[in-house]
């Protein structure tokens, strides 16, 4: 099924407290990608926002293993991550091993660039709310649980407006707290959504005529007045990429990072 291959390119990002994983708590999610060989995590600036970086860390069905490297924020401020809020960490080797034991980095060419949003029913997201997972203590053990549902694009200039984003760096989709069309047992149910914590950071996918998943985006954020999540493009990470990491990354002819 399509949404067990996307979630091998799915990780739950976790915070270790004071060094002890019996304090761990869910933050969000995030996306895995390469590029010329060199292995990425793309989540939510936000998701980081006034936490140590070496305390971040991924289940491995075992334990829970830090994420090291070199991370890019747009920024760590929230009034100005609303539009962009995007952070790319390089991967160090030893991260890069331990979650290749249970993950798949997405190859570039799973990647669609300069995507022009639609209003069809053509948008997969699979993440990790706060809700879904907890800690099991009898086993020292985390049980985690994916969401997973399909959503359609939102044109509207009065919500871009009230949401203070942009259509050039931006998607909106429909996001109805109660009802969605998830993928459950094979076949769509209605059933109300979880709270939404916990799955920023996770991919937008787009199903395409083949019916193979491009990653357009990431989720930042959302609104349950205007019924709507958030996603900022995928040409964010990418141009970030390109900027900070590796030139020879192709470049987005619909935004720049200029604030880098």
């Amino acid at each position: 099924m399509f949404s067990d291959e996307i979630a091998t390119h799915t990780v739950q990002l976790w915070l270790v407290i004071d060094d002890d994983a019996n304090k761990a708590k869910p933050l969000g999610s995030a996306v895995l990608i390469e590029f010329n060989n060199r292995h990425y995590l793309l989540t939510a600036a936000h998701v980081m926002d006034g936490i140590d970086v070496k305390n971040l860390a991924f289940w491995d069905e075992q334990d829970l293993v830090q994420v090291s490297g070199h991370a890019v924020f747009l920024s760590n401020q929230a009034e100005i991550n609303r539009m962009g809020d995007v952070a790319v960490w390089e991967l160090s080797s030893g991260a890069t091993s331990a979650l290749l034991k249970h993950y798949v980095f997405l190859p570039f060419d799973r990647i669609k660039l300069d995507h022009h949003l639609e209003t069809r029913e053509r948008y997969f997201l699979l993440g990790y709310p706060a809700s879904k997972s907890k800690k099991i203590y009898r086993t020292m053990t985390i049980s985690i649980k994916a969401f997973k549902f399909f959503t359609r694009g939102v044109k509207s200039l009065q919500k871009m407006k009230h949401n203070q984003l942009d259509a050039n760096v931006n998607f909106m989709l429909e996001y109805h707290w109660r009802k969605a069309q998830p993928v459950f047992a094979n076949k769509r149910q209605i059933e109300q959504l979880p709270d939404p914590h916990g799955l920023s950071g996770c991919g937008l996918w787009y199903m395409d005529d083949d019916k193979e998943s491009k990653l357009v985006g990431i989720m930042i954020g959302y609104n349950h007045i205007d019924s709507i999540m958030i996603a900022s493009r995928i040409d964010l990470a990418t141009e970030i990429i390109r900027k900070s990491f590796d030139n020879s990354i192709p470049s987005s002819k619909t935004i720049q990072v200029e604030w880098l």
